[in-house]
């Protein structure tokens, strides 16, 4: 029975480490989503609109100060038709990208934007591409 408990032993800091671990994650993630609920209160996108080559949209100063170095993170999405018989995580053509938008905007103005990509999203029957737009990253001056 020695056996049996020196392994149980063993293993409890191994445990508590990834308990941990993953404490920490989750405090990251958390801290990452109260951030960016923040910005969301500073900064709204509004009209996005997604094609293969494109997205667009328009940023909205909700403070009294002005903006400016807006990022945004433009994730899109892959939904297979067929999620039974969908692919892997390596076979998805999804992605996602971080774009700094030039310009200021004035308290309660507006700044239009338009993100290319190097490359268009591929054309495929197979499954559809969903597009969001979050701030998450901003420079407020004044």
């Amino acid at each position: 029975m020695k056996n049996v408990e020196d392994k149980v032993v063993a293993t409890a800091p191994r445990v508590a480490a990834l308990v941990l671990f993953a404490a920490l994650g989750f405090v990251g993630v958390t801290r990452a989503a109260e951030e960016t609920t923040q910005l969301q209160k500073i900064v709204e996108v509004r009209d996005v609109r997604a094609q293969p080559d494109q997205v667009s949209g328009v940023l909205v100063n909700l403070s009294s100060k002005p903006v400016r170095n807006v990022r945004v993170r433009i994730d899109r999405t892959w939904l297979w038709a067929d999620e039974r018989r969908a692919g892997g995580t390596e076979e998805s053509p999804g992605r996602s990208a971080v774009y700094a938008v030039p310009g200021e905007i004035p308290p309660g103005g507006r700044l239009p934007f338009t993100y290319r990509p190097e490359t268009p999203l591929p054309q495929r029957s197979d499954g559809r591409f969903e597009t969001s737009v979050s701030v998450v990253g901003l420079e407020q001056t004044g």
